[in-house]
């Protein structure tokens, strides 16, 4: 792929990216007047694989958020590990 076809798709995959997600649809039909068919179908390609890697990204990071706001307690455990008492108490 050469250089300036790679910007092209790069500046059409960031303006439909920025796009709230129930609108990159619409956004990604209206990059079809004058934009060639193949370069439409490659960003259609890439916010595909970004949507459908975000719900991986989001899972991960909700649990990850989950454990920071709900700490371990006293008497629990990890592998061989047991909490007896919180940090600094």
């Amino acid at each position: 792929m050469e250089a300036q076809r790679w910007q092209e798709i790069e500046a059409l995959f960031d303006r439909v990216l920025d796009l709230p997600p129930e609108e990159r649809t619409s956004g990604l039909e209206q990059l079809g007047d004058g934009v060639p068919p193949e370069i439409v179908a490659e960003v259609a390609r890439l916010i595909a694989e970004v949507e459908r890697s975000t719900g991986f990204l989001a899972t991960a990071r909700s649990a990850a958020a989950t454990e920071a706001l709900n700490p371990l307690q006293p008497g629990e455990s990890i592998g061989s590990w047991t909490v007896k008492r919180p940090l600094g108490a």
